[in-house]
């Protein structure tokens, strides 16, 4: 005998209706019924091929959507969309590219660093970056488009933007960046918008790979930060069963690394990128926080947060999202998410103090010395810091003040160091440092500081210090021009001119010269210099007036006078690792009266802002 369930009316999964004539949508199989049912609809990812089909509302939606964008010119393949041209304008790379002069035409044909040509190479051609490997809404556009040279576009705008910021180099999650850029601009405005992105916009370490040993720290900073707006958003987050950083490093992970792309619907990715050239980079923490708000019965309810992405990428929330960040959009202000960014940078610092393998371990990966060595550092570096911060100190401390309004779980987190002991040595301090190590380059102690300074924290942790020291006492003689190149690139435009290699030049040869001044009748010497300086202006000649990192190595080796003149400039000869220890010290190292320190008993007015 049948049961009675065999005679209940089946319901639409789309209005949750009893209705007797449902039929499966003929993309997602869902069971809608006539009411919810978009009839003879294109679409051209679909299985068995692209025709028109009969899809639930969900689906017709996305295409409706899709074509809406593609017919109206608001998307393009490789050229000025309306909406690309809007942002070039809003987000300040317009005024930024124009001012430096910026061209992707300077980076091209240029060599690329292995590492990032093979992995540009895994991602796009091995199919990773193909319309298929994206969600449905975006699929649905890029299949519209007319790409005949798909691959190579994206090519072409990774590998500039490599050229140019090779310190930084390629990160997964880029291919996609540059093809939703691709979607909106031509290909020097995609490159330029790669660049701005990288180089303004976002975190100075958010995109940083493995090869710094400290991969995606720009994330994990904002992943912490997430973790704290969304206990400020959603207080019952603090007593979930998944703690609240762990769900924010599971759900933030792909919408910060892919900015958005292929994680929403293509209109709700639209949105977040408006906001973020309008806005800047808080527009990452506020939408992230702006997806999970939407979904707070899931959450309430334990869904694991992957689950959460999967329904999301399925699901058209642009006009919630469009509500729901509004409405946060006071609660999550610059002031809260700038104290917990620097919060969150100082606890990744400390990290590096800990004297476990896996630390040790990585600072081996990425610099010249050796085991023994960086644990006789590390061990000298934190008994410096503990004598930087000794009570009472003339000296003084750049100990962190603790934040006293911040989120339980970012407290947890960082309790243990705002009490204790600073977490680096300042600007100032490494100048001094640097005198001891490398006096031929204190003139560009700033730069070089800035370059290692890779957080933009406004001091080194042990980390930065190690692989500057590493370079700077120990390293090649590649490593170290790359030093002196980089210091002299004062534009960062990843070229040296006419003007900057001149100056790079005189500032090694001044020892030559003042021995030139005291002996006028040296000829040899005098040619000598001549010659130098006409080859390498030859050689920004030949170049175009860009000398590129490769090119001025191969200039560099070439003259045997040359190269000993860089390794008389960055100290070739001085003690390895020793002179390092020995110059890590609190009276050599001690700040003077009249800088920025912050003291161990604050005023009134300090603790009040």
């Amino acid at each position: 005998m049948s049961s009675s369930s065999e005679y209940e009316e089946p319901i639409c999964k789309i209005c949750e209706t009893n209705y007797t004539d449902i039929s499966p949508c003929e993309y997602c199989g869902q069971d809608a019924c006539k009411i919810c049912t978009a009839k003879g609809k294109w679409v051209y990812s679909h299985i068995s091929g692209k025709r028109q089909y009969n899809l639930c509302s969900l689906c017709a939606g996305h295409i409706q959507s899709v074509e809406r964008l593609v017919y109206s010119g608001y998307i393009k393949w490789s050229s000025m969309s309306s909406l690309g041209i809007k942002w070039f304008s809003v987000s300040g790379c317009e005024k930024w590219a124009c001012l430096h002069k910026i061209t992707i035409d300077n980076y091209v044909n240029v060599a690329l660093d292995n590492e990032d040509k093979e992995q540009i190479g895994k991602d796009i051609d091995t199919g990773r970056s193909d319309p298929s490997s994206y969600n449905f809404s975006l699929c649905e556009a890029l299949l519209r488009l007319e790409t005949p040279n798909y691959k190579e576009d994206i090519k072409k705008i990774l590998y500039a933007y490599c050229v140019r910021n090779s310190k930084v180099g390629y990160c997964q999650g880029m291919n996609m960046v540059a093809v939703w850029l691709l979607m909106h601009f031509d290909h020097n405005t995609a490159f330029l918008m790669l660049c701005f992105l990288v180089e303004k916009l976002l975190l100075p370490d958010f995109y940083i790979g493995s090869k710094h040993g400290n991969s995606l720290n720009g994330f994990y900073i904002e992943s912490t930060v997430i973790a704290s707006v969304l206990e400020h958003i959603m207080p019952h987050m603090k007593k979930s069963q998944i703690p609240t950083n762990e769900f924010a490093d599971f759900f933030s992970m792909q919408h910060l690394i892919q900015l958005f792309v292929s994680t929403v619907d293509i209109e709700t990715t639209i949105y977040l990128w408006d906001r973020l050239f309008e806005e800047g980079s808080i527009a990452l923490i506020r939408g992230v926080g702006s997806l999970a708000k939407v979904y707070e019965k899931n959450i309430k309810e334990g869904t694991h947060p992957l689950h959460i992405i999967k329904l999301l990428n399925s699901s058209k929330v642009v006009m919630k999202v469009k509500e729901t960040y509004e409405k946060i959009q006071k609660k999550v202000t610059k002031s809260r998410v700038s104290r917990i960014r620097q919060l969150a940078k100082d606890f990744r610092a400390k990290q590096w103090l800990d004297c476990e393998k896996i630390i040790v371990h990585k600072l081996e990966k990425v610099s010249s010395f050796t085991k023994e060595e960086i644990e006789k550092l590390q061990k000298r570096f934190k008994s410096l810091l503990q004598e930087l911060s000794a009570p009472n100190s003339p000296k003084g401390t750049f100990k962190r003040q603790p934040i006293q309004k911040s989120s339980k779980t970012i407290k947890f987190k960082t309790q243990d160091h705002e009490s204790s002991q600073p977490v680096g040595i300042s600007k100032t301090q490494f100048l001094k440092l640097l005198s001891d190590v490398a006096p031929g380059i204190v003139s560009k102690g700033e730069e070089i500081f800035n370059k290692y300074d890779q957080d933009a924290s406004g001091y080194l942790d042990f980390r930065e210090l190690t692989i500057a020291m590493s370079v700077v006492s120990k390293g090649t003689f590649e490593e170290k021009l790359r030093i002196c190149f980089d210091a002299f690139d004062y534009d960062q435009s990843g070229y040296l001119e006419g003007c900057e290699i001149s100056e790079l030049i005189e500032k090694m040869l001044i020892p030559y010269m003042d021995a030139l001044k005291n002996n006028p009748e040296a000829k040899d010497l005098s040619e000598k210099m001549r010659k130098i300086n006409a080859k390498m202006m030859f050689l920004c000649e030949k170049s175009n007036g860009k000398v590129f990192f490769d090119d001025f190595l191969c200039g560099m080796k070439a003259d045997i006078f040359l190269y000993s003149c860089v390794n008389e400039f960055m100290g070739a000869d001085k003690p390895r690792v020793s002179s390092v220890i020995k110059a890590l010290n609190s009276e050599n190292l001690a700040e003077d009266v009249g800088l920025q320190i912050v003291h161990n008993n604050p005023c009134r007015m300090c603790t009040v802002f």
